[in-house]
């Protein structure tokens, strides 16, 4: 290793040589500080954002939809995932006993067509107990007739 030049250093990944011109040209990144920190709504803040996703909306595609609603609320009230609450269908519903089963989630790739794949985890695939405002939530968006949430 003393033979090499000055220009010249060994990698110690592979034991190659590395130019002196690509080494003075590589800035190492400074570590960037993650933040921890959890950020969700307060109790005032999400019945405030559920309002106004209830409000019909003037310049919206969808100006009388209730399907937003029903799609904020579950996620505030189940703690689902985004993936998981749009890969829903009915099948995953049951009513009757109150829960909600968790099986698949939607990706959207960026450039690419969306598909549904399974959740993350084994701890993902999951059942989940609702209470009674998700229900006749629920219950009402089926009288609609919607193919899935």
């Amino acid at each position: 290793m003393k033979r090499l030049s000055q220009n010249r250093r060994v990698s110690p990944h592979n034991r190659r040589t590395v130019p002196g011109t690509v080494r003075l040209k590589t800035t190492i990144p400074k570590e960037i500080e993650k933040n921890n920190e959890l950020k969700y709504f307060t109790r005032e803040q999400l019945e405030k954002f559920l309002n106004e996703v209830k409000k019909p909306q003037k310049h919206a595609k969808y100006q009388h939809s209730i399907q937003y609603y029903v799609l904020f609320t579950l996620l505030a009230r189940t703690g689902l995932r985004i993936g998981e609450a749009l890969a829903l269908t009915w099948d995953d519903i049951d009513l009757e006993n109150k829960t909600l089963t968790v099986n698949k989630t939607l990706v959207c790739p960026t450039n690419s067509t969306p598909y549904l794949s399974t959740p993350k985890s084994k701890a993902s695939l999951r059942t989940i107990k609702l209470d009674e405002v998700t229900i006749r939530l629920l219950k009402n968006i089926a009288s609609i007739g919607t193919r899935c949430i």
